[in-house]
Parts: C-alpha cells; structure tokens; sequence
C-alpha cells in the first residue's frame, strides 16, 4: 500500500517536514496525533495519543501487513466490503467524556498554579504569556464541558434505543 492510498482514507491530513499528520480514526481527536510517513518498505503510523497501531489499522479496515509495499493485496481490494458497524454509542461517550477530563484536570491544574503568583515583578512578555496560558485553560475548561454534554446526549440516545 502506499502512502497516497493511506493518505485517502484520512480526511484533512496535512503535510508537514517530515511526512503527514492527520486525526487519528481510532479515537475521538482534537488536534491531529497520527503521524504518517513513508518507511524503507511501506508506510509508518504513530498516534502520538497512545493508541496502539492494531487499532489505527482497524478503524482504517486495514491490516498491519497491509503498511508494507510488498504486501498481497488488501482486505478492502480481495472482497466486496461490509457495510460499516452502527457505532456503540456508549463507547464513544466514554471517549468523549474521557477526553473532557483530561482537558478538566489540565485546566484546573493551570488555574491552581496562577492562582496566587506575585506578578509585580514580571515583564510585559512574561505577563502575557501567562495571561494567553489562563485563556487556553479556560477554553479547555469550556470545551471539557461541551465533551460531557455530548456524551450525555449520546448515553440518552443510546438508552432510548434500547426501550
């Protein structure tokens, strides 16, 4: 497989010095953290937010031998796909909502940390980048609870379903 054909599958993949960065499709992704370059004898994944490349590859209906250029030919080529699974609801809430807290807990550990600093002595530069730091901690505050709101929506609609 090469990398274009990896590449097509990944909506909104950027290129950047040293390959491709897109949004990983094995879990709910904010800022892109697949890393996607050409290696010696295929294609080179890494999700830098730690899911394993299994799943990078599942999520992508492929296998890990399908990355390598001497590879037969893949799952997706040798017969008629299936149709996709109906997402589980209840695990993409968990998703959403494990993200929303870990955007919490940064923020709230930011906050705590500028709470209370003696700033009469900081430069203009010093004060605004501590300023910029307490907004992006509030906006993650923010999206934190946009994260749980979709996730309650999603576990409402998962359970209406099974009434």
């Amino acid at each position: 497989m090469t990398v274009e054909q990896v590449l097509s599958q990944l909506p909104g993949a950027r290129r950047t010095s040293r390959g491709w960065v897109a949004r990983c499709p094995a879990h709910p992704d904010d800022n892109p953290s697949l890393s996607i370059k050409e290696g010696e004898r295929g294609v080179l994944l890494k999700c830098w937010a730690g899911c394993d490349l299994a799943e990078v590859c599942q999520a992508m209906g492929l296998r890990i031998s399908d990355l390598f250029d001497d590879a037969p030919l893949s799952r997706q080529a040798r017969s008629i796909p299936k149709p996709p699974r109906r997402p589980d609801r209840q695990q993409i809430a968990f998703q959403f909502e494990l993200r929303g807290i870990v955007l919490q807990e940064r923020a709230e550990r930011t906050l705590a940390a500028a709470g209370g600093l003696d700033t009469s002595e900081w430069s203009d530069a010093d004060f605004d980048m501590a300023m910029a730091t307490v907004t992006r901690a509030y906006e993650n505050l923010a999206h934190a609870h946009r994260l749980f709101d979709i996730a309650d929506g999603l576990r409402e609609r998962a359970f209406e379903g099974k009434t």
